[in-house]
């Protein structure tokens, strides 16, 4: 099955799964993602078309590239939202999986947790202003 039939699939992404030598808490952290895939991810939230695993529509990347201003990571959930925001899906399909860890304890795991969701609602509170100016 090519996810890329659908013209209006503009990218698609994997979970992600703890390698052999993540801590406890990546295990704890990632390995449920697995269970909760499902085909069309358009929520607007954090994480959404992770950046570690995934295929983006050519033609739409040379339209919208990542925004080089996430400088703590977040270009590739602001592109998803971008294009979600312009009736395009995001699909979160299990088959594109990817064992990846940071070796991160629990400060740290957390301290990241709360980076990336800083990240999230900076570009969910960009398209919210843009979507009340239309």
């Amino acid at each position: 099955m090519n996810i890329f039939k659908d013209h209006k699939v503009a990218g698609v992404y994997g979970s992600v799964l703890p390698s052999a030598d993540a801590t406890l808490i990546e295990w704890l952290a990632y390995f449920p993602g697995y269970f909760t895939s499902r085909k069309n991810a358009n929520k607007k939230k954090m994480g959404i078309m992770g950046n570690t695993n995934a295929i983006y529509r050519k033609e739409l990347w040379l339209k919208h590239h990542f925004d080089e201003s996430y400088v703590d990571g977040g270009e590739d959930g602001e592109w998803a939202y971008y294009f979600i925001e312009r009736g395009y899906n995001i699909i979160q399909d299990p088959r594109f999986g990817v064992y990846h860890s940071h070796g991160l304890w629990l400060f740290k795991y957390m301290k990241q947790r709360k980076n990336w969701q800083r990240v999230a609602d900076k570009f969910i509170k960009q398209y919210q202003k843009n979507e009340t100016r239309d």
